[in-house]
């Protein structure tokens, strides 16, 4: 399905910086911001096909993204310790977790840059990685006068979109469906055993959408993250268009007063779409829906009946309430 038109992805995305690869205006980068500029400009000839916009791990989406998702990730970069940084070691080819280097085929970074084929050699990353300033604390206290909200937590969004669209978990585990439908994304905790299999090579990066999503694990000593980032946005586009169709095809919680027969353009079917969209509004985001609300998602939902089928309407209209802060927020 082509990218589905969100109401309000915008206000989720205005917290970033990414967008075809184009940076939003602004002065010329210092500090960090700066280093992360560098070493993203360096990188991205070799890297950038790979890890760019669209791809499972966007880290060169933007220098914003990859700031964010390695030079910001301790668990990857240690400001001021670059022979610490597993990212380092993967450039090396001396890493020995799931990746031992990037590129996985072939020389590894490091000979690629000593043979003069890359924009950058891992001596100056290194250097850049060393002077690093390391990342401020969160305040032990903070004004508890001040609004805030949370973002829903990995397991809590996942947990929340199955339910709403009506899907149990042998949706992604059985042979009829493990293939280029559910199967691909599926989401697994890596802490989980037995590990289910949701079809050959599918694993890792069930794990990834799993850490993309914020997802924490016990095992590997790593912290659930409700951050809005790059990779964050990229997967939740993805799950909710997929999820969502799930739910049409194999759930019960997207279709309730209207079936995919009905079209807008009868005045029978028009008022079962409509009831739908008040249904599904409800039932997601625990609220009635205001009149503004009901025509924006009834026009999204006629613009794809009218482009595609009903099928891709609904799953553009559930995906599109997915997306809605209200619905991220806890």
């Amino acid at each position: 399905m082509t990218a589905v038109r969100n109401l309000s992805i915008s206000l989720v995305a205005s917290l970033l910086v990414v967008s075809s690869g184009c940076e939003t205006a602004k002065d010329t980068p210092t500090g960090d911001d700066a280093t992360a500029k560098k070493i993203y400009d360096g990188l991205r000839p070799t890297c950038g096909g790979c890890h760019g916009e669209n791809t499972n791990f966007p880290i060169f989406a933007s220098a914003t993204a990859f700031q964010v998702l390695i030079l910001q990730d301790p668990s990857w970069v240690v400001p001021g310790a670059p022979e610490e940084s597993e990212f380092v070691k993967i450039l090396r080819g001396e890493a020995t977790g799931q990746f031992s280097q990037m590129p996985l085929t072939g020389d590894n970074f490091a000979t690629l840059a000593a043979d003069g084929k890359t924009a950058i050699s891992v001596d100056e990353i290194e250097e850049l990685i060393r002077n690093l300033d390391e990342q401020p604390s969160l305040p032990v206290e903070s004004d508890r006068s001040l609004p805030t909200v949370a973002r829903k937590s990995g397991d809590q969004l996942l947990r929340s979109l199955k339910t709403q669209v009506g899907l149990s978990e042998d949706v992604f585990f059985n042979e009829e469906h493990s293939g280029a439908t559910s199967g691909r994304f599926a989401v697994l905790d890596p802490d989980r055993s037995p590990m289910r299999n949701p079809g050959y090579g599918e694993i890792p990066k069930s794990i990834e959408r799993y850490i993309r999503l914020g997802g924490h694990s016990y095992l590997e000593g790593r912290r659930g993250n409700t951050e809005i980032n790059p990779a964050f946005v990229q997967s939740l586009v993805v799950l909710s268009q997929t999820y969502c169709r799930l739910g049409i095809t194999r759930g019960d919680g997207v279709l309730s007063e209207a079936t995919l027969a009905d079209v807008s353009s009868d005045p029978a079917g028009l008022s079962k779409i409509e009831s739908n969209i008040e249904y599904l509004y409800l039932r997601m985001l625990g609220m009635l829906a205001k009149e503004q609300d009901k025509s924006e998602l009834l026009g999204l939902f006629q613009h794809y009946e009218t482009e595609s089928s009903t099928e891709d309407a609904w799953t553009a209209v559930c995906s599109a309430i997915v997306r809605d802060p209200r619905w991220l927020s806890l």
